[in-house]
């Protein structure tokens, strides 16, 4: 099945933070961790169902080298990205997402 990857408006905020953070850190380091992200999403669209159901029907992808979780759900053909946070975040923000 072909599936479309959906970042919620939310999780598109804390994609970028993370980038900003990450470039104020190490010029070029922001990409390095967009490159990890894109990684993640290409696994998670190759399969879907390979990752960890952390909440009800929310799943969660782990970037290499980069403390982050992709937070997602699956809706039919649509994967929607709810979250991207870091993995010593409270979980409790992005649960009722």
């Amino acid at each position: 099945m072909n599936y479309t990857l959906l970042f919620h408006q939310y999780a598109r905020l804390e994609l970028q933070e993370a980038y900003d953070w990450y470039e104020q850190q190490r010029q070029g380091l922001g990409l390095e961790f967009l490159e990890a992200i894109d990684e993640v999403v290409q696994r998670i669209l190759k399969n879907p169902l390979s990752c960890q159901v952390v909440y009800k029907n929310k799943r969660k992808a782990i970037p290499h080298r980069f403390p982050y979780l992709l937070i997602y759900e699956i809706h039919d053909d649509v994967i929607l990205v709810t979250a991207v946070i870091h993995g010593s975040r409270n979980p409790k923000r992005w649960e009722d997402r």
